[in-house]
């Protein structure tokens, strides 16, 4: 008996939708597989999108309610939210920050203590967007980073009641206050579609290019009684059902630009959802006791998910594999029960609570302010480098804007200009590439021969992905196989324009040596080679295709991860990039040019990896990106090999 009772219908509430805490157990779901890299869930981060919907519908119902009957105030208003949200959120940003102190590097550490102290002041989605993306290589390296959504739903509480409230005093005809919804929408949903070509991070984090997801759930609250025919609230409730789960198993952020119209689709279907739930048999399948229960922890789920796979997959070092994948799902499952059990269901029960509303909005405040003042001196101090030991700290010292500002200046001094030397009897060198080609001209800076050689830069950018794409291509290359154009649209013409630099016929016509150097990649290499063979066929210069050179942690990570120097270079072998290798060996093959493997210089030898220089200093400052020791050291390797 004790079995089945999870998969029984539970005894409904007054008032209480139980097929809506189903449809949270498919959001908070999808954004756990997804997030765990289960295979299936590509399009999984869309869950997010759907709790957006759910709490705008929820939120405007009981405004609503409380407007219409007289009873509404905003301080109610908020202390139901602090209840509901805080005290779970504060705990789980406690809990993260005491175990980050634990397990992350200094410079990891003083990241997270930056996004504590954001999270902790409801704006960690202005923190996450001032940085890199929420889809790039190092978001597994942010404890906190979901915590960008909750603070836009707290962003969204602070906005929304004053034009709900003002729209209901001004009619109480559903049907007005319908429109006036929409119009809403429509506003907010064109500038977040705008935006996204403007700032598509910008679009992903910021508030005001969300709110109308959340409207479209308001909405809801005025159509709800429109439908009325059991036959059509159950196809209503069926499309709905399509409607998000389409996007979380076949969207892929690879191939579509993200919101924008594409979160549009699971928002309208959530909505559809929740306004057809309460008068078809369909959504009892979400109402039963196993989907409900997952639904009714959601919040727990979503707080604890992200932090239990960053911190695990950070002791393990690797990328976790099938079991690891098990073991974390199955202690952020245990840890959410915990959770909600212990603190946040009996935090949110106003009639249970033995501080009032003030005094408990003030323990929150003081709460929060004990773990800011930690957070906020492991911030400012790198992360606390003490907590190492001294040769690991003194490694960990390395200041990471001065190694990229290292990384690009002699690059940037070269690129400007405009040619070689007129009578110049000196060896006429082209270097075309991203930072890549920057790393390379440092190393020829370290060895000298940026003095000897008359040596001329042509830059183009990471996310353009190659020096050359035929005019019959570009389109199909920059909109639907280059993700980092599809993601930033407003870099196409940017890129076009390099392409054309790099590619002048004068240049290429004098030129003794080119160069060719880029962070490959994966999918783009084929349009690589084929530049390459455009540029061979345009010069009679030697020119050289060098090839990646990273592992996929850099040597400060791989230092503190091993915690000692003795057998470092060993221990590195274990961070290997398996597309570093898969693409090397695609360069490789291409025509007419000289490759230069560069990870035979990296990874010398199968039990030995470069993480360190000879006297202890760290080669790589990133994953992909020479150190000024790092490019003083392997000059002496490889230049010889570019004579």
């Amino acid at each position: 008996m004790g079995d089945k009772v999870f998969f029984e219908r539970k005894q409904v509430k007054a008032g209480y939708r139980p097929d809506i805490d189903g449809i949270r157990a498919i959001a908070v779901l999808s954004v756990i597989f997804y997030h765990f890299g289960i295979p299936g869930f590509s399009g999984g981060f869309t869950g997010v999108d759907i709790f957006f919907v759910i709490s705008g519908y929820l939120i405007t119902n009981g405004i609503v309610r409380g407007v219409d009957t007289g009873k509404f105030t905003f301080g109610d208003f908020y202390i139901r939210r602090t209840r509901r949200l805080i005290p779970a959120l504060l705990f789980t940003i406690s809990a993260t920050y005491i175990a980050s102190l634990f397990i992350l590097s200094p410079k990891d550490l003083a990241s997270l203590s930056g996004s504590t102290v954001y999270a902790l002041t409801g704006i960690s989605n202005i923190y996450f967007w001032m940085q890199s993306g929420y889809f790039d290589n190092f978001s597994s390296l942010k404890p906190l980073l979901h915590t960008w959504s909750l603070s836009v739903e707290l962003q969204f509480y602070l906005l929304w009641p004053f034009y709900l409230i003002a729209l209901c005093r001004k009619t109480r005809n559903n049907a007005a206050r319908a429109v006036g919804v929409i119009v809403f929408i429509v506003l907010f949903a064109f500038l977040s579609i705008w935006f996204i070509n403007v700032d598509s991070s910008g679009a992903f984090y910021l508030t005001p290019f969300r709110m109308h997801e959340f409207a479209i759930g308001a909405a809801g609250v005025f159509v709800s009684n429109v439908l009325r025919n059991k036959k059509i609230n159950g196809l209503v409730y069926l499309t709905g059902m399509i409607s998000i789960l389409y996007p979380i198993f076949y969207f892929d952020i690879k191939s579509i630009v993200f919101p924008g119209f594409y979160a549009l689709i699971p928002c309208v279907g959530t909505m559809l959802l929740i306004i057809s739930g309460d008068k078809t048999k369909f959504s009892e399948v979400l109402a039963h006791r196993l989907p409900n229960y997952i639904g009714e922890i959601s919040y727990s789920l979503y707080l604890v998910h992200w932090p239990v796979y960053v911190l695990s997959s950070y002791i393990i070092v690797f990328t976790p594999d099938t079991n690891q994948i098990c073991w974390m799902l199955a202690l952020t499952v245990v840890l959410s029960i915990l959770l909600y059990h212990c603190i946040e269901k009996p935090f949110r029960s106003v009639h249970k609570a033995r501080l009032s509303g003030p005094s408990f909005s003030l323990a929150c405040t003081l709460a929060a302010i004990v773990i800011i003042v930690p957070s906020a001196s492991s911030w400012a101090n790198n992360g606390w480098e003490w907590r190492l030991p001294e040769e690991i700290r003194m490694i960990n010292q390395l200041d990471k804007k001065d190694a990229f500002d290292y990384t690009w200046v002699e690059q940037r001094a070269l690129a400007q200009k405009s040619g070689f030397e007129k009578n110049s009897n000196k060896t006429k060198v082209l270097v075309i590439g991203d930072s890549q080609s920057a790393d390379l001209i440092n190393m020829m800076q370290e060895s000298g021969l940026i003095e000897k050689e008359d040596v001329v830069a042509r830059t183009i950018y990471f996310d353009c992905g190659s020096n050359f794409v035929e005019d019959n291509e570009s389109e199909k290359y920059f909109t639907k196989l280059n993700a980092r154009t599809i993601a930033k649209p407003e870099l196409i013409p940017i890129c076009k324009s390099q392409m054309q630099e790099a590619m002048n016929p004068d240049l290429l016509r004098q030129a003794d040596k080119v160069y060719i150097a880029f962070l490959y990649q994966p999918n783009l290499v084929d349009y690589v080679i084929h530049g390459v063979e455009k540029l061979h066929s345009m010069t009679d210069a030697k020119v050289f295709l060098i090839g990646r050179k990273n592992l996929s942690k850099s040597s400060i990570e791989i230092v503190n991860s091993f915690n000692r120097i003795v057998g470092v270079e060993r221990f590195a072998t274990q961070f290997r990039d398996e597309d570093t290798y898969s693409i090397n060996k695609q360069l490789a093959a291409a025509p007419g040019v000289k490759f230069i493997n560069m990870m035979n210089y990296i990874c010398p030898k199968k039990d030995k990896c470069l993480a360190l220089t000879d006297d202890n200093k760290p080669v790589f400052y990133d994953p992909p990106h020479l150190t000024k020791f790092g490019a003083k050291y392997l000059a002496e390797k490889i230049m010889p090999q570019l004579q």
